[in-house]
């Protein structure tokens, strides 16, 4: 067991130690340690130690505790238990953290320089998680009034809610630089409109958009967003299954 200095030193983008932080904090909001201790066959006042950062695993052990992880299904069973009650999965921060491993195995390789938000405060909450794992900027578009005197320093994009209310969203310019290499994120892709107008406002900036990242989706609301894209671009959708990878 690695003493609580060596935790400083785990490399954010490599070390396995640090998946098992993550996964480790994640799980605790859905088993007990004594649960944890019989599925991961690893005490639980060591589990314990791991959570709170007292100290960190060697690899070895790490490598076990992942493997456990996929061998009993821990994360597998609990977007299962979620998926019956889909009015829980956007409001809990363990699947909130979830969705940011994801995001950050599947973009980590990419160079994000921004991850952009769509407007509504789900998508801030679950962009703002990933920001940090990318270390990329977070970008927040605002609801707001058209004002003709802040098109010089914002971009703006308006778009159409119901049959007639029209919402207008806007970000400085300095958030979102030219050419930026950008990520968007949505909670729910199959809410379209304020997600194309999120991609406008990145378009209108030149970005490189290397993909979509969305907590919920299917493929119908896919197709109908992807003519918005570079042919590049990822589009990838957490639920309504998972998987994460061991390295």
């Amino acid at each position: 067991m690695s003493s609580i200095g060596d935790i400083n030193n785990i490399d954010v983008l490599t070390d396995v130690r640090l998946r098992v932080f993550n996964l480790l904090r994640v799980l605790k909001f859905f088993y007990s340690f004594k649960e944890l201790e019989k599925y991961l066959e690893v005490p639980s006042q060591v589990l314990w130690r791991y959570v709170t950062f007292r100290s960190s695993p060697e690899k070895t052990t790490a490598y076990k505790i992942l493997n456990k992880i996929k061998e009993k299904k821990l994360i597998e069973n609990i977007v299962s238990n979620l998926r019956e009650r889909p009015h829980l999965l956007l409001s809990n921060p363990g699947i909130l953290e979830l969705a940011a491993i994801k995001a950050f195995d599947e973009f980590k390789k990419d160079k994000v320089n921004v991850v952009l938000s769509a407007p509504d405060s789900y998508s801030i909450a679950l962009a703002s998680l990933i920001s940090v794992y990318l270390k990329s900027r977070l970008c927040i578009p605002s609801r707001m009034p058209y004002v003709r005197e802040l098109s010089n320093n914002y971009i703006i994009e308006p778009y159409l809610m119901g049959s007639s209310l029209i919402e207008i969203i806007a970000i400085p310019r300095e958030c979102l630089p030219l050419r930026s290499r950008v990520l968007i994120v949505v909670a729910n892709i199959q809410i379209l409109e304020p997600l194309l107008a999120t991609i406008n406002l990145a378009l209108k900036r030149h970005a490189d958009i290397v993909g979509i990242f969305s907590l919920i989706g299917s493929k119908e609301a896919i197709s109908k967003i992807e003519y918005k894209l570079p042919s590049k671009s990822k589009i990838v959708v957490t639920l309504p299954s998972y998987s994460f990878n061991l390295k």
